[in-house]
C-alpha cells in the first residue's frame, strides 16, 4: 500500500475472521465502512462500474458532516 501511496486505512485480514463475518466469496473484494464501524456498501470483483461505484461511495462518505 505504502508503494501505492494509499492514503486510507487498508484492512488486511490474514486469518480469514473479516472473510468469515463478511461472508466473502471470492477475490477481489472491498468494502465501505463509516467512521462508526457501520458497513456502507461491498464490492466483489472488479470493473470499471464497480470503481466508479465505489468512489462515489468514498466521495459520499468524505464529503459528510
Amino acid at each position: 500500500m505504502q508503494k501505492l501511496g494509499v492514503k486510507f486505512p487498508v484492512l488486511s485480514d490474514e486469518n480469514g475472521i473479516i472473510a468469515k463475518r463478511c461472508a466473502i466469496t471470492g477475490l477481489p473484494f472491498n468494502f465501505v465502512a463509516d467512521k462508526e464501524g457501520v458497513l456502507r456498501a461491498k464490492y466483489l470483483g472488479y470493473s470499471e462500474d464497480v470503481m466508479r461505484h465505489f468512489e462515489r461511495q468514498l466521495e459520499k462518505l468524505f464529503s459528510g458532516p
